[in-house]
């Protein structure tokens, strides 16, 4: 329910001292969420670290995106139902009672949505010969 709360702060201007802690927080709230729901509901460990992998791997590709000034698509956030709506999708799969199901194709739909999106944003991103640094000369 906290973090639900935290979506209406969410949009708020992050330039504060400590407000640099917002994403990390949102972060580890999410993926403990998501891991107590599925171990609370007997969810195969394999799949809940599976689902926490893709939500992994799209957060480490956002932040080296930005650290390249290679942008992610904005409709990429909207597909990947953003950290509330993965949320949301847990809690209605455990009020429903069909959490291993939930797991399973919101692992499979994240790993493909993000790893899809990441390789072909990657493959064509331009790539210019000032990135490539060439050792110093030996003396």
């Amino acid at each position: 329910m906290a973090l639900l709360l935290a979506g209406a702060g969410s949009a708020h201007r992050h330039d504060g001292r400590l407000d640099w802690l917002a994403p990390p927080i949102l972060r580890l709230t999410e993926y403990g969420f998501i891991a107590s729901a599925g171990f609370a509901r007997s969810v195969p460990p394999v799949l809940v670290v599976a689902l926490l992998g893709a939500m992994a791997f799209h957060h480490y590709d956002t932040v080296y995106r930005l650290r390249q000034h290679v942008y992610p698509p904005p409709w990429l956030a909207t597909a990947g139902l953003g950290w509330d709506g993965r949320m949301l999708v847990v809690a209605l799969g455990g009020l429903l009672d069909v959490m291993t199901a939930v797991f399973v194709l919101l692992a499979l739909y994240l790993w493909g949505l993000f790893g899809w999106e990441s390789l072909t944003c990657w493959l064509a991103a331009p790539r210019t010969p000032d990135e490539a640094v060439e050792p110093a000369p030996q003396d």
